[in-house]
């Protein structure tokens, strides 16, 4: 089935079969694709092809994404972030030791296809329990977006589910439940209403949180 426009990628953490921790948005995914780790065993008989049994070990996940925020990717690796000070000298740290271990998360990735009577379909994939295989490759470079990628392997839950898939032509749409809270202005220098400020004083305004820059 031909595939297009990722839309959405959303995680949130596996804690048992069906129950699962608040979800959040890996913003502006670029790059999501799965591959099956298969066993096949000969079985007795005389049908070389017919006589084998096939079954899933795993899944092998690759995700990619500009701007991950530093807690999210503590909760992949199971490493710890603390924010320290307050604006404008407010720091995230990410602190990984060698014994930090990642747990279990579900993903779900969100695409629009074609080759469907439904122009504007959805291809709506959930992995129910998968985790961080080796380290994040992060890339730093000279370039509008830096882009973080991860691998992840996927296994089956207690109940033997491993992932599903809906396709149909109205797919709901993922949200964000991790961070509601609107951005509000912390500070700005010069001081509204200051006097004698210079004409070439720089001003600065200062947000409570990151913002995303837009032309709209």
């Amino acid at each position: 089935m031909p595939i297009k426009g990722l839309r959405q990628i959303q995680g949130s953490a596996w804690v048992s079969d069906g129950v699962y921790g608040s979800t959040f948005l890996v913003p502006y995914p670029q790059k999501f694709s799965t591959t099956e780790n298969q066993v096949v065993k000969e079985l007795p008989g005389g049908d070389v092809l017919a006589d084998k049994s096939v079954t899933i070990k795993s899944m092998q996940i690759t995700m990619g994404w500009a701007r991950i925020k530093l807690s999210q990717l503590a909760d992949f690796l199971g490493a710890n972030f603390a924010i320290t000070g307050s604006t404008p000298n407010q720091r995230a740290r990410l602190t990984r030791k060698t014994s930090d271990v990642g747990g279990f998360f579900r993903l779900v990735m969100r695409a629009a296809y074609i080759g469907s009577e439904y122009p504007s379909g959805d291809y709506l994939l959930r992995v129910f329990k998968c985790k961080l295989v080796g380290s994040p490759k992060i890339e730093y470079a000279t370039e509008e977006y830096a882009t973080v990628e991860v691998e992840m392997e996927a296994f089956e839950t207690d109940s033997g589910d491993f992932y599903e898939i809906d396709i149909n032509e109205t797919g709901a749409t993922l949200t964000e439940s991790s961070d509601v809270t609107p951005l509000t202005v912390s500070s700005i220098v010069p001081a509204d209403n200051a006097t004698g400020v210079a004409t070439s004083a720089v001003v600065t305004i200062t947000l409570s949180e990151a913002a995303q820059e837009s032309d709209s």
